[in-house]
C-alpha cells in the first residue's frame, strides 16, 4: 500500500470539499480530474476499499455486486427506493456480462477504467 498517495488522495478530496462549499466549480471539476488520475495510476497499490471510499466523495455510487457463480461486477448504474428515514430500500442494477469478473479487483479495474 502506497500511503503517501492514499493520504494525498484523502487530503485532496477535503481540499475539494472546501471548494464545493465556495461554489468553485472550475476547481472542483479540475480538483476531482486530480483525484480520479491519482487513484487510476495508483490503483494497485491503494486498497480497494479506500478506492470506493474516495469515489464515493467525488459524487460517484459504485456498487460490489456478487451473482451467486462467482463473479463480481462494481456498478454504478441502477436505481433505488428513496427514504428519508432509514429503512429498507429496493435497488437494481443494470451489469452487462462483460462487466462480470472473477475478483472485486478486476471488477474495479473494469469500473476505473470507464472512468
Amino acid at each position: 500500500m502506497n500511503l503517501t498517495v492514499t493520504i494525498n488522495i484523502k487530503e485532496l478530496n477535503n481540499q475539494r470539499d472546501l471548494l464545493l462549499e465556495k461554489n468553485d466549480d472550475e476547481k472542483v471539476d479540475k480538483l476531482t480530474d486530480k483525484i480520479i488520475s491519482l487513484i487510476k495510476e495508483n490503483r494497485s497499490d491503494i486498497p480497494l476499499e479506500t478506492i470506493i471510499e474516495e469515489l464515493t466523495k467525488l459524487g460517484l455510487a459504485p456498487s460490489v455486486l456478487y451473482d451467486d457463480n462467482g463473479h463480481f461486477a462494481i456498478s454504478d448504474s441502477g436505481m433505488q427506493t428513496v427514504s428519508i428515514e432509514k429503512d429498507d430500500v429496493d435497488m437494481v442494477f443494470w451489469v452487462e456480462k462483460n462487466e462480470w469478473f472473477n475478483t472485486i479487483r478486476e471488477a474495479l479495474d473494469s469500473y476505473l477504467d470507464e472512468l
